[in-house]
């Protein structure tokens, strides 16, 4: 149920974003597999919320899970595994523009929430 609630509000409340990563980074250190159940889920939200065009709430989300790499629940180098996903999705043909776009805003915009760690 926890886990439910906490991809919720990652879903809804952005601005409390800080402090719901970081008590997952604290459930995570005491409980090793929540946190690897919670990346499951909010994946999964992450693909539910783009196929139902709520694009805002993903572009949340992938904010979300970068913060997440600040309290070792992901590591770096599968958030650049991400980045680079989306990155690619920029190089593909026939894809209509619109797409490409929210992929690099949802990428550039999540960047100052892992920057630090990434460098």
């Amino acid at each position: 149920k926890i886990l439910r609630l906490l991809c919720t509000v990652a879903r809804l409340l952005p601005q409390r974003m800080t402090f719901y990563t970081t008590l997952v980074g604290l459930l995570n250190a005491s409980n090793y597999n929540f946190g690897g159940e919670f990346v499951e889920a909010m994946i999964r939200q992450l693909k539910e919320c783009m196929k139902a065009n709520l694009y805002n709430e993903a572009v949340y989300l992938v904010r979300f899970l970068s913060d997440l790499v600040n309290c070792h629940v992901i590591a770096a180098p599968s958030m650049v595994a991400m980045f680079e996903n989306f990155v690619n999705v920029t190089q593909e043909e026939d894809v209509p523009q619109v797409r490409c776009d929210w992929y690099v805003y949802a990428f550039l915009s999540s960047l100052p929430w892992v920057g630090k760690e990434l460098y």
